[in-house]
C-alpha cells in the first residue's frame, strides 16, 4: 500500500520548502483517490485519514506559502479526470518577465476545452484581462492535451517541458496504466531509490523509506517511467 510509505516519506522533508499546501493522489481498481489542503500534512491527516487511501502507486506533495485556495495545491488533474500531476521548480532562467509563452498556451488550450481549474481574476499580469493560473495547472492541461492526441504520457511530458522550459521536475500518474509513474526532468532534483518492496522517487534523499538502497540522481534534460521493480531513462529529444 503506497499511500502510508509515501505519506511518512513527505513528513521527513517537509519544512525543507513544504508545509502550506498538501495533496496526495493514489490509483486503485481503476479510481483516483486524492486529496488536498491549504495547509500541512498532519492539517490534511486531520482533515482525511490519507493513509488508508488504497493502491500500490501514488504521488504527494508539499508546496510553499501562497494566498490561494486548496485548488493551488498539488495534485492536479488533467481534463477528463485520467491524469494527475505533480511539479517542484519554477520558472528560472527560463521564465518570460511578459509571460507571452505562458499566455499563447492558456489560450491555445482553452480554445481546445482544455480549462485551469486554477484560473483566478484579479489584478495580475500573467494572463489577458488580469487573471492567472497556477504554472504546474497549465502545465497538467498540456500533458493532457497531447496524451488526447495520442501520445504516451512519456512523449507529451517530453513535449510539454521542450515547448515551454523551467527549472523544473513533474511526476505523472495515469489512471489507465496504473503500473507506472512517468516522469520528466530538466534540472530540478529528482532521486530515485530502489527497495524490495518498490521504487521511489523524492527531491531529497532523507524522504526515502531506510531499506531504500541504491540511491541515484536522475539526469538532467531526461524523462522515463518507473515501475514497481525497474525504471527507465532517456534523454530529451525535442
Amino acid at each position: 500500500q503506497a499511500a502510508p510509505i509515501i505519506v511518512e516519506m513527505l513528513r521527513k522533508q517537509e519544512g525543507w520548502d513544504s508545509g502550506y499546501y498538501t495533496g496526495i493522489a493514489t490509483i486503485h481498481e481503476d479510481k483516483v483517490y486524492m486529496e488536498k489542503c491549504v495547509g500541512s500534512l498532519q492539517m490534511l491527516l486531520e482533515q482525511e485519514d490519507i493513509s488508508k487511501f488504497p493502491g500500490n502507486i501514488g504521488i504527494i506533495h508539499g508546496r510553499t506559502p501562497g494566498t490561494e485556495g486548496k485548488e493551488y495545491a498539488h495534485p492536479f488533474v488533467g481534463k477528463g479526470g485520467d491524469l494527475v500531476y505533480v511539479a517542484n521548480g519554477y520558472g528560472g532562467v527560463f521564465a518570460d518577465p511578459d509571460y507571452k509563452k505562458l499566455r499563447e498556451t492558456y489560450e491555445a488550450l482553452l480554445a481546445e476545452g482544455y480549462a485551469c481549474p486554477t484560473y483566478m481574476e484579479g489584478n495580475f499580469k500573467m494572463l489577458p484581462g488580469g487573471a492567472k493560473v497556477h504554472g504546474s495547472d497549465l502545465k497538467c492541461q498540456e500533458i493532457t492535451y497531447y496524451v488526447d492526441k495520442g501520445m504516451t504520457a512519456q512523449e507529451a511530458m517530453e513535449k510539454a517541458f521542450c515547448e515551454r522550459p523551467g527549472e523544473i521536475v513533474g511526476l505523472l500518474l495515469n489512471r489507465k496504466t496504473p503500473d507506472r509513474i512517468t516522469f520528466a526532468r530538466i534540472n530540478y532534483p529528482m532521486f530515485v531509490g530502489i527497495a524490495e518492496h518498490g521504487i521511489y522517487l523524492a527531491t531529497t534523499p532523507q524522504a526515502f523509506p531506510e531499506d531504500a538502497k541504491d540511491i541515484g540522481l536522475l539526469p538532467q534534460l531526461s524523462c522515463g517511467e518507473v515501475y514497481r521493480d525497474r525504471y527507465t531513462v532517456k534523454p530529451f529529444t525535442q
